[in-house]
Parts: structure tokens; C-alpha cells; sequence
């Protein structure tokens, strides 16, 4: 059994309304939380690229646990943060993007989303030409859409990103929360698919796909609520 077209969203909306409330009355937090790393510069000097990645999926996932008594779903290869809540499996992930990438630069909205990371559409497998080599790859998603659950019956998967954008200048210059479809409605918005960021070395999966978030926000402007956004 599944839900219909409008239970479905409507349970999209009520969690998107609760981990909203939650981040955005804790906004200078996470903010203050992220910049905390200025305060021992020394500390485990690192080559990585992105200085916050870590941290964001850290300080989200205590935030989250603090505020809210739901219970964590520890299956394997789920999101930064996953829980069972009753009537639906929430997976929340963090994602953090330079704001020079392509993917955010100008008017641009893409994000780039692993298998395991969404449902749209586990039920169909999308077929990507490469531009140059004219390789086919496809794309299928590790989530189904709905799971069985022995307590809960059949409850739908419900997949979050709390996305921070950051500058050579400042660790957190943009965060907002974007809700992606469940697969239940690849029909209705299959436009959001924006193509390959970067192709496998071997075989023909893709493990990640570019989801265009501007053409999301045009089907629904719901789905992305700005959280912060820092004014010079």
C-alpha cells in the first residue's frame, strides 16, 4: 500500500516545517559552532579542501539529537543522519559547496546527490549520455521508496539537505534546507535531473547525478527555504 499524491507530500511538508524550526531558531549556533575551528588554528593541521565539511554533518547531527527524541536508524549506508519517526524514514544530509563551484555560482542551483542519498526514482533507472565519449551510463537510486517496517508497516522515505554554501572569506556565507522528492513523484518532476558532475573511472553506474534545485523551486517553492544568507 502507498500513499497518495497528497499524503505524501503533506508528510514532506511536516518534516520539512520541523527540522526548518529547529535550524533556524538555532541559526547563530550553527554558525558560531562551524567558526569555533578559528579558535585553535593549530589543531590537526589538514590538507582538505573544504574546511567545514566535517563540521557541518557533526554540529547538524548534535543539534538534531538535542531538540528532537526521535529515534535514530542505524542502517547501513544511510545518510549523515537517518531516523524513524512512525509514519515515515527521515534521512537528512549535510552538503557543503565553495561559492565559486559551478553548481551555485551566478543564478546557477544544482546539487550533486549519491544513490544513497535519495528515492527519486528507485523504481527507474535514468539513462545519462556522455557529451564527448557518447558512453551510456544510468542512474538508480539505493533508496526505495517506501520500507517495510515491522512496527510501522509500509512508511515512506523522506530525504532533507541542509546545504551550507562557503567563501575563501567566510566559513558560511549561505544555509538553507532543501526538500528532494520522493521517487513517488518522478512523473511530475523529472526535470529536476541536471546531468553528470563528474563520470566513474570504471563501469557504467553513476553514484552521484547533479539535481537541478531552481527547476525543484519552480515545480514547488517549498522545497528550498533560505535559513541565512550573510549581508556586507
Amino acid at each position: 500500500m502507498v500513499l497518495e499524491n497528497s499524503e505524501l507530500e503533506a508528510l514532506e511538508k511536516k518534516y520539512m516545517r520541523v527540522v526548518c524550526n529547529i535550524l533556524s531558531n538555532n541559526i547563530g549556533r550553527f554558525i558560531n559552532e562551524i567558526n569555533s575551528q578559528k579558535n585553535i588554528p593549530d589543531y590537526l593541521p589538514t590538507n582538505k579542501t573544504n574546511p567545514i565539511e566535517t563540521a557541518a554533518e557533526n554540529i547538524m547531527n548534535a543539534m538534531i539529537a538535542r531538540r528532537l527524541d526521535w529515534r535514530v536508524a542505524s542502517m547501513p549506508g544511510a545518510s549523515d543522519s537517518c531516523y524513524e519517526c512512525g509514519d515515515s524514514i527521515i534521512h537528512i544530509d549535510a552538503k557543503t559547496i565553495l561559492d565559486t563551484d559551478g553548481d551555485v555560482k551566478g543564478i546557477t542551483n544544482r546539487m550533486d546527490i549519491r544513490q544513497n542519498q535519495t528515492s527519486f526514482d528507485f523504481e527507474s533507472t535514468h539513462h545519462v549520455e556522455h557529451s564527448k565519449t557518447h558512453k551510456q551510463y544510468t542512474w538508480k537510486p539505493k533508496l526505495h521508496r517506501y520500507e517495510k517496517h515491522e512496527l510501522y508497516g509500509n512508511v515512506p522515505n523522506l530525504t532533507y539537505f541542509l546545504r551550507i554554501i562557503w567563501s575563501s572569506k567566510n566559513l558560511v556565507e549561505q544555509i538553507s534546507l532543501i526538500s528532494i522528492p520522493n521517487g513517488q513523484f518522478f512523473d511530475t518532476h523529472k526535470t529536476i535531473l541536471a546531468g553528470v558532475k563528474s563520470y566513474p573511472k570504471k563501469g557504467d553506474v553513476l553514484e552521484h547525478l547533479r539535481f537541478d534545485i531552481k527547476k525543484l523551486t519552480e515545480l514547488d517553492k517549498w522545497r528550498e527555504q533560505i535559513l541565512y544568507k550573510r549581508k556586507d
